[in-house]
């Protein structure tokens, strides 16, 4: 008898095990897969950015005014035009020069190098998603006859996470995971509850005994 109820109770566990294994990675598994769909929709190459967009009717107003700033000020006048638009946003202005070099002697962020070099000059708006920010650029020349790349940079919350996440932010990570743990140790209950008649509370006690 005892050998006997020791194997059924084995048994009794081992289906609970088997499906919380297969739920807990199919989550993780299907949640993954959309992640990584998601980021090749957003991350594969650049696009152009259609007339219509917001960003492509601001964009020669934005630039026009930036390079007078430059020109009229210097450094510390683009500063502050940039200060001014930009604010507390997060966005980052760059101003690039003829010669490859930014106003502000700023280094551009390797994530926004391509998009600047592949910039075009029929005044077209170039935007690229990359993991932690988006870019877009646009190429011009100003009233004084100077060649610009404008660059506007800003940040994507995926990369605000990362950046958490390698500062401290592990406790938050790590708490999604308990509580995802705890969905799929429900949902396994559930559906054994659902379409095998099993009952958690009957199970338990019985082992109990």
């Amino acid at each position: 008898m005892t050998i006997q109820s020791s194997i059924s109770k084995a048994n009794g566990r081992a289906p609970i095990g088997r499906l919380f294994i297969k739920v807990f990675l199919w989550f993780w598994l299907t949640a993954l897969a959309l992640f990584a769909i998601f980021l090749a929709s957003r991350m594969v190459g650049t696009r152009v950015v259609p007339p219509t967009d917001v960003i492509a009717s601001f964009a020669p107003k934005v630039a026009d005014e930036a390079a007078h700033a430059y020109e009229s000020g210097g450094p510390q006048e683009f500063e502050q035009f940039e200060r001014g638009l930009i604010g507390k946003s997060g966005t980052e202005l760059y101003l690039i020069d003829g010669y490859g070099k930014e106003v502000l002697s700023r280094s551009i962020p390797p994530e926004s190098m391509s998009i600047v070099r592949a910039a075009r000059s029929d005044g077209r708006v170039l935007s690229r998603y990359g993991l932690r920010s988006h870019s877009s650029s646009y190429k011009f020349t100003s009233l004084s006859g100077r060649p610009y790349v404008l660059l506007v940079r800003s940040g994507l919350l995926l990369g605000r996470f990362l950046d958490s996440t390698a500062g401290g932010g592990l406790p938050l990570f790590g708490a999604v995971l308990l509580m995802v743990t705890f969905f799929c140790f429900w949902l396994t209950i559930t559906l054994l509850h659902r379409f095998r008649g099993f009952n958690p509370l009957r199970e338990w006690s019985q082992q109990a005994i």
